[in-house]
């Protein structure tokens, strides 16, 4: 059946859900469990199995279904994109995309597509939106900085588990880069560089500034050298210092408690601002 010319209005997101099961899962599961459920109206228990490889008498589709419920999408989404291309999806969805839960919905189709890179519509890649969706919505209900600092302040540096109040978290790895970048309000640790996009406004709360920032996120010691990808081996930095790292003009030194950039071009040395446990062995 063709139903190009007849699609309502996309129905409006129920968010629900803590985003533990988000997070366990991929970005790739995401964009798979998205679009069978939105295309081909699989079922939950169905999505588990043939797309998150579980034993759906075990799982009883809870996993897709928490995925789903995070993003927003109910039962009166399943199938609702079934029998129409890509392309009238999306065109579809483009107008919502002012909120975030919409435009990782509609990134997920994009990519999916393989028309992300042709689309001027996102400012930031997919991986990125998905990741700072989590951020979002653990943030939700604060709007004071030193409330957000604080509640920031219990995901731990050391693990990618943790309790906030009565509920248990699992923080994926591109989720800690954003609460890193976050903890930080995307300044670099060493020069306090900020990269701003040009939707940037200084008056803008601080939540909605976070959409208009960018910044690195740097393994100390990187993973293909067998570090962890937690956030104590992470810091938050500017592209420059950046490549500094990678290129080796810039070393870190322990200066008694301290930690020191060294550059070895120049003979600086410069402090670190650190706001997250750090793991260094030097």
């Amino acid at each position: 059946m063709n139903r190009r010319r007849i699609l309502p209005g996309f129905p409006p997101l129920q968010q629900t859900g803590r985003g533990r099961e988000f997070n366990q899962y991929s970005l790739d599961d995401h964009k798979e469990v998205v679009y069978h459920y939105l295309f081909k109206g699989m079922s939950h228990r169905s999505l588990d199995k043939e797309i998150l490889g579980l034993d759906p008498a075990y799982s009883r589709g809870f996993q897709s279904m928490s995925i789903l419920h995070f993003l927003g999408l109910v039962d009166v989404h399943k199938h609702f994109f079934e029998g129409c291309p890509l392309e009238d999806a999306l065109a579809i969805l483009k107008p919502y995309t002012k909120e975030e839960a919409y435009l990782l919905i509609y990134s997920y189709l994009l990519d999916k597509a393989q028309m992300y890179r042709e689309d001027q519509q996102a400012e930031y890649g997919v991986a990125e939106l998905d990741a700072r969706y989590w951020v979002s919505q653990f943030l939700k209900d604060v709007d004071d900085r030193q409330q957000i600092e604080n509640r920031l302040g219990f995901i731990p540096s050391s693990s990618k588990e943790f309790r906030y109040g009565t509920r248990g978290y699992y923080v994926s790895s591109p989720s800690l880069k954003e609460v890193l970048k976050c903890r930080y309000d995307f300044y670099c640790q060493i020069c306090h560089t900020r990269i701003y996009r040009p939707k940037w406004v200084r008056t803008l709360p601080i939540k909605e500034q976070w959409k208009h920032l960018n910044a690195d996120v740097h393994h100390i010691q990187s993973l293909s050298k067998g570090g962890s990808d937690l956030m104590e081996n992470m810091l938050c930095l500017c592209p420059n210092c950046h490549r500094r790292f990678h290129t080796e003009e810039h070393i870190l030194e322990k200066s008694h408690d301290h930690l020191l950039v060294f550059n070895q071009i120049s003979g600086k040395r410069s402090p670190l601002t650190i706001k997250h446990a750090i793991a260094l062995e030097l």
